[in-house]
């Protein structure tokens, strides 16, 4: 039993020897601690600084998309604007059109009509359309405001007499001179005098964009009428159709293209026919005839 005993209690030097072994597995820990501290410490204070930029940059992008939001507000501002804008010039080329529309009901154009040096257009202008206005020469004199010359690009292109244009006073004077031209031709000296309205620049301009359709319209013989301040109406295949942008007439276009190019090519073989008579006829006439068909015969 003592023996037991003994070989079971533990020896003093035994017992110290644990105790530096906890103690150095502690000490070992800490400067396991320490150490992996210090490495981490610089990485721990870039996380900081990072964490700080970030919180920078959402603030940044904070003030960005308000700044964003901001001007994105601005510019629907802005396109609400322009489209005031626009309107409003819309507006006004209407009412400048309006009244130079307006100015021009007075005016007549006259073409093809002979310059002599030191002409008193006036004077002309009142033995020339007398008849046409149903008046004698001195009462459409007093009625004719002004008659001047004015030249254009196409009569100097073409060596043409400068266009007159004439001023009335009574506008019923001058619709009746209209009405009569396009009834009768005008005469004067053998050549064909040219009456027309008197068109503002910026109402050629808008109806000059319709130009593809009314050439269209004008082969195939259909009336059509100018609106104001652009566009035209004409009745096609008993539908009335009005078109006032390009669009539109495009639109039209397309969906009677097939209609169209056939006429087209029925107006082409058409002409092509009656080119072809008439060729036939004038060889004919100038073929020589057998006034001896005895003879002929003979030969």
């Amino acid at each position: 039993m003592s023996r037991d005993k003994a070989k079971s209690a533990p020896s003093p030097v035994m017992g110290g020897s644990a105790a530096k072994l906890l103690q150095s597995e502690a000490n070992l820990k800490d400067l396991v601690r320490q150490a992996v501290f210090d490495a981490i410490s610089p990485f721990m204070a870039r996380l900081d600084k990072c964490d700080e930029k970030i919180v920078t940059f959402e603030k940044s992008l904070s003030n960005n998309l308000g700044k964003t939001a901001e001007l994105e507000g601005n510019t629907q501002e802005n396109k609400q604007e322009i489209k005031t804008v626009k309107k409003e010039m819309r507006f006004l080329e209407r009412q400048m059109a309006d009244i130079q529309m307006e100015r021009s009901r007075m005016f007549l154009r006259i073409q093809n009509f002979p310059e002599q040096q030191g002409e008193d257009l006036k004077l002309k202008m009142a033995e020339l359309l007398a008849q046409f206005a149903g008046k004698s020469d001195k009462e459409l004199y007093s009625e004719i405001v002004s008659a001047h010359r004015v030249s254009s690009a196409y009569v100097m292109r073409k060596s043409l007499p400068r266009e007159t244009f004439v001023r009335f006073s009574s506008l019923a004077t001058r619709n009746d001179i209209m009405r009569k031209a396009g009834e009768t031709q005008l005469i004067y000296k053998g050549t064909e005098i040219q009456i027309r309205r008197e068109i503002p620049y910026l109402v050629r301009k808008k109806r000059a964009k319709y130009k593809k359709i009314t050439v269209i319209l004008l082969k195939k013989s259909i009336r059509f009428r100018y609106l104001m301040p652009e566009g035209l109406t004409f009745v096609y295949k008993g539908q009335p159709i009005k078109i006032t942008t390009e669009e539109q007439m495009q639109l039209f276009l397309t969906e009677q293209r097939d209609d169209l190019e056939t006429t087209s090519k029925d107006e082409e073989g058409e002409s092509r026919t009656e080119v072809s008579t008439n060729r036939t006829t004038i060889l004919q006439k100038l073929r020589p005839r057998d006034k001896d068909p005895v003879k002929k015969k003979g030969l």
